[in-house]
C-alpha cells in the first residue's frame, strides 16, 4: 500500500506539466486503478469479501464508465489540442507542487491520531497531500475538461485516505458514494458540453463576457 501511495504522489507531476486534456484523462484513469488496488490489498489482510466487491466497483465506475463513456465524449474535440499556455511556467508549477506536497505531508502526519500507524498512516497522509496538490494544479489549468478531471483527482486522494482510515465502511455506503460521484460527473460533463456550445471553446481564461 505504501508503494501505491508513493506512485499516486508521483503522478501529480505529469498532471502539472501535461497540457493535453487527453493526457490528464489517462493519468486520472491510472490513479483510479491505484486507488482500486487498496481494497484488494486490504482483502489480502482481512479476507473480507466486501473489499473485493468494492475493488470491482471502483474499477468499473472510476476506471471504465467515467473515462470511456462520459469524460472521453467531452474531450474528443480537444483530444488533439493542448492548452496554449498554463497559468504558470513549468519550473514554478513543479516547485510550488513540491512545496505543497512536503508541507501537507508533514502537517497531516502530525495531526492524524496516533492510532493510525505504519502503512495506514503513510497512505492516509499521502492521500490528503495528493488531494491538496491537485487543488493547486487545478488553478494552473485553462481548459474546463482538465479542471473537471482534476476535481475527480481530488476526490481520488480523499477516497484513498478514507479507504485505509475506515477500511470497514459498509459496502452500501461505498456504492452510494460511487454513484454520487457518477452523477456529479454527468452534471459537469453536461455543463462542459453547454460551455463549448455557447462559447465555441472551454478555455476559462478567455471567458470574459456573459452570454444568455
Amino acid at each position: 500500500m505504501t508503494i501505491v501511495a508513493m506512485l499516486g504522489l508521483l503522478t501529480i507531476y505529469p498532471l502539472t506539466i501535461h497540457r493535453s486534456p487527453k493526457g490528464v484523462l489517462y493519468m486520472y484513469t491510472f490513479q483510479s486503478l491505484l486507488v482500486a488496488s487498496i481494497p484488494a490489498a486490504l482483502y489480502l489482510q482481512t479476507r473480507q469479501v466486501e473489499l473485493l466487491i468494492l475493488c470491482a466497483l471502483l474499477i468499473l465506475i472510476k476506471s471504465v464508465i467515467i473515462p470511456a463513456f462520459i469524460i472521453r465524449r467531452n474531450i474528443k474535440y480537444a483530444a488533439k489540442s493542448v492548452e496554449p499556455k498554463l497559468a504558470v511556467n513549468y519550473a514554478v508549477g513543479i516547485s510550488s507542487v513540491t512545496a505543497v506536497i512536503l508541507f501537507t505531508l508533514v502537517l497531516f502526519y502530525q495531526i492524524l491520531p496516533a492510532s493510525f500507524g505504519g502503512a495506514t498512516r503513510i497512505v492516509a497522509v499521502s492521500g490528503f497531500s495528493y488531494a491538496a496538490a491537485c487543488i493547486l494544479v487545478l488553478s494552473f489549468r485553462r481548459y474546463a475538461e482538465s479542471q473537471i478531471l482534476l476535481l475527480l483527482c481530488v476526490e481520488n486522494g480523499i477516497l484513498l485516505a478514507s479507504l485505509v482510515m475506515i477500511p470497514m465502511i459498509p459496502i452500501l455506503a461505498e456504492v452510494i458514494i460511487a454513484f454520487e460521484t457518477l452523477v456529479a460527473v454527468i452534471t459537469l460533463a453536461w455543463l462542459n458540453h453547454h460551455m463549448r456550445y455557447v462559447f465555441g471553446h472551454t478555455d476559462t481564461f478567455e471567458m470574459k463576457d456573459l452570454r444568455g
